[in-house]
């Protein structure tokens, strides 16, 4: 898949139809917005692509933190399973957000690609402070010649699939609803780095890993995992602390702490991808290091009988 990074670096010479959207966490809703450009793009003989900008507005207006739900290279990764062949990435500016809908779909679409299609959902907005709604893309399709789809609300568990509702939901640790609403298992990825040794000597070796500090984390606590050593074909079971260890040291940065079970090997500096699968408890401070080691124990017995 290309990756351009302005609409006027644009340089494939066929006709395209876009995928619009911020597609944080590319969830169900997203996925199947990707189908619809895949299949809109054979119908009518065109390269399909995802149109997108970075980074999120609130950061460039607002100066505001986003915590995203996963980073801009995973999505990419995503783009590329999901068969499109190219994604530009617009740099949302303040001149880019002074934008009209009018502006956007001439000085953007039109201008710089070969539009045949775009595609996006019931809640697209574009413009100047999102006053362009999809009823405008499809007037403007109508009178320059290109298809519009919109693609309905996706709905789970009698719930609209959303990146905000995925986001309430993981700080929630919420993880079952989380895995059910992106399609996939929700994941944090990180090389092992050195610890206190705390662990090891309490009979619990642990791979620790820094989570990226732009990305939303899940409600402290313990939680059944599944770890994948990157570059080898192995999945492993485990359970996995997230949170500032409030027992015994409270620095402020969370950490991801995995242990895994029934695996002994050194992964220092190995990179690993921990999915979630379910929450086991919340963290807890304990009154001594024995009182935790007795916690741990009856956190992997009831890891092993999730497992089974």
């Amino acid at each position: 898949m290309r990756v351009f990074n302005s609409s006027k670096e644009f340089s494939l010479n066929c006709p395209v139809v876009l995928a619009l959207g911020n597609f944080d966490g590319v969830h169900l809703g997203h996925q199947k917005l990707l189908r619809v450009t895949r299949n809109l793009a054979d119908k009518t003989g065109a390269c399909s692509g995802v149109y997108t900008f970075w980074p999120h507005p609130l950061e460039v207006l607002q100066g505001k933190q986003v915590k995203y739900i996963i980073s801009l290279e995973e999505r990419l990764k995503i783009f590329s399973a999901h068969e499109m062949e190219f994604t530009v990435l617009e740099s949302f500016t303040s001149e880019y957000a002074r934008l009209s809908p009018e502006e956007f779909i001439q000085n953007i679409l039109l201008e710089n690609f070969k539009v045949a299609g775009v595609v996006a959902g019931f809640n697209y907005t574009f413009g100047y402070q999102g006053a362009g709604r999809v009823t405008d893309l499809i007037k403007a399709g109508e009178h320059f010649g290109f298809k519009v789809e919109v693609v309905e609300p996706v709905i789970f568990d009698r719930e609209v699939v959303s990146s905000t509702a995925i986001r309430e939901k993981i700080l929630a640790g919420e993880i079952d609803r989380v895995n059910g609403m992106l399609g996939y298992k929700y994941f944090l990825k990180g090389r092992v780095v050195g610890g206190d040794k705390l662990a090891r000597r309490l009979g619990f070796p642990t791979a620790n890993i820094l989570p990226e500090e732009n990305l939303v984390l899940p409600q402290f606590g313990v939680y059944l995992v599944e770890v994948e050593i990157i570059g080898e074909n192995l999945i492993l079971p485990g359970i996995a602390n997230l949170g500032v260890r409030p027992t015994v040291k409270a620095d402020g940065r969370p950490l991801l702490e995995v242990h895994l079970l029934n695996y002994k090997a050194n992964l220092y500096h190995r990179e690993l991808k921990v999915n979630f699968l379910k929450k086991i408890r919340s963290e807890k401070k304990f009154a001594s290091l024995e009182d935790l080691k007795k916690q741990i124990e009856a956190d992997i017995n009831e890891a092993l009988q999730g497992i089974k």
